[in-house]
């Protein structure tokens, strides 16, 4: 499949659901109110790269991420149909959620609710709720910024080291012990404001990797209910070659099984 026979079939995917535009030879975007999809082509050598992204509008979070060479139709357009299906899906998260924490959770619980009246006067699309920091680990997942109160401040190090993808801050304690809404509502928005600018400028862009002989490839794989993180990081001795995160919505175990199957058939 060439890259222009490739970029006419996603052009055909008009939809009530997105804006689909061509903004230059190498960019197609799918935008809506709360997302932007983009399909970005670049030539390495003799071959097509393709990436394919969803950005969110509320925090400017990748959702989705994932890059291939282009060869294969169904492979391309598959994948294709995976990222379209993601951003159709977070149209139900447009919400900012923050998970507060403390020892049991009944002040936060309250700082919680005195949060979210504030934040609907305010007219923001904010959702708070709090937990005891027991239920941290499980409910991580489900929250864009995780705030700890100033109480169990000494877990801010453990946390951030075993939550590594997710924002953890501690409350500043003027504004937890007096329950200043506002002043919180404030940190809240120039920390994830603060958060993503920090992400995007720190990105790399993908590197072809040289020619070795000795080389260490490194994979993890984190699966939970919502999304599926792929980390690699590929090494010549001690230089990083090409490194990246895939981010889907599944994952098929049975495929790198086939493979390794197919690999040991004689």
């Amino acid at each position: 499949m060439t890259k222009q026979q490739y970029q006419l079939w996603i052009l055909e995917h008009q939809s009530d659901d997105y804006i689909l535009e061509r903004k230059n030879e190498d960019l197609i975007q799918l935008d809506t109110s709360y997302a932007v999809a983009s399909v970005q082509f670049s030539s390495i050598e003799d071959n097509i790269l393709v990436e394919i992204s969803i950005v969110s509008k509320k925090d400017e979070r990748t959702k989705f991420y994932l890059h291939f060479e282009l060869k294969e139709e169904e492979h391309a357009k598959k994948l294709f149909d995976e990222m379209v299906e993601t951003l159709i899906r977070l149209k139900g998260e447009k919400k900012v959620r923050v998970l507060l924490s403390c020892s049991a959770g009944l002040t936060t619980s309250m700082f919680a609710s005195m949060l979210t009246e504030a934040a609907d006067t305010l007219g923001l699309d904010y959702e708070f709720n709090a937990v005891s920091y027991m239920n941290i680990y499980e409910e991580a997942d489900h929250y864009d910024l995780i705030l700890i109160a100033p109480q169990i401040g000494y877990m801010l190090s453990r946390l951030t080291s075993s939550l590594p993808d997710h924002l953890i801050l501690q409350i500043p304690t003027a504004y937890f012990a007096s329950y200043n809404t506002g002043e919180t509502i404030q940190f809240i928005q120039k920390s994830l404001n603060d958060y993503c600018r920090k992400k995007n400028e720190n990105k790399k862009k993908i590197c072809h990797c040289k020619k070795s002989q000795k080389r260490i490839l490194s994979i993890v794989i984190q699966i939970n209910k919502n999304k599926q993180r792929i980390s690699y990081r590929l090494y010549n001795k001690n230089e990083v070659l090409d490194e990246n995160l895939i981010i889907k919505p599944t994952y098929r175990q049975y495929e790198m099984t086939r493979r390794k199957q197919k690999s040991n058939s004689p």
